[in-house]
């Protein structure tokens, strides 16, 4: 059976720049609307490896999706403002990957 999921950037960005919808609240609404998941835009106010630094805190937000009924479907991890192709030096984007490729394993997002 096919799954479909959102982007929650959806929430964030666009008409909802200024006044994003909050976390809880997304969840809420798109379980009621029939969503199977949801891929977690690791940016902004939503979860992210940077307002979520502690390890209880991702156990919560995972606690929270599975309480709903939803499950990740991947993450748009925050890779944007680090340089790889035009830079002798990686090791920032590297650190940042591993950074989110951590935040990915303790929610238990899917590669």
């Amino acid at each position: 059976m096919k799954k479909i999921s959102i982007g929650s950037w959806a929430y964030a960005i666009g008409p909802y720049e200024n006044n994003p919808i909050p976390w809880e609240e997304v969840i809420t609404k798109l379980k009621a609307l029939g969503f199977d998941g949801v891929e977690l835009g690791g940016f902004g106010i939503h979860p992210n490896p940077d307002n979520m630094p502690e390890k209880e805190q991702r156990d919560e937000c995972k606690k929270q999706l599975a309480d709903v009924g939803l499950q990740w479907s991947g993450l748009a991890a925050n890779l944007w403002g680090e340089k790889l192709i035009n830079t002798d030096d990686t090791s920032d984007y590297k650190n940042e990957f591993s950074k989110n490729l951590q935040f990915c394993v303790d929610l238990g997002i899917p590669g």
